[in-house]
């Protein structure tokens, strides 16, 4: 039932993302662009598996907004500038 697919959504990281991005997505007056979706696509993936995200302004601030930085510790950012200094031996 609804009960048993809302568990495993909440039990797979990929699906728990899809799930919060479009929650707010279907929220927006305005669809997104095919480019956007695309990017966004890959987000499902990297926000819960990365420990560094780096995306356009509208996904992270939808990935902020639903608290999934917190949820999966991941550092979420609009700038490679960021992520200097990060990975350096």
């Amino acid at each position: 039932g609804e009960v048993g697919v809302k568990s495993i959504v909440e039990l797979s990281p990929t699906l728990d993302v899809e799930a919060e991005f479009s929650a707010r997505i279907d929220a927006r007056p305005k669809p997104i662009n095919t480019h956007d979706a695309l990017d966004i696509q890959a987000i499902y993936t990297a926000i819960p598996y990365s420990s560094h995200v780096v995306a356009e302004k509208s996904a992270i601030s939808i990935a902020q907004q639903a608290k999934l930085d917190k949820k999966y510790n991941v550092k979420l950012s609009c700038s490679l500038k960021d992520l200097v200094g990060v990975y350096a031996n």
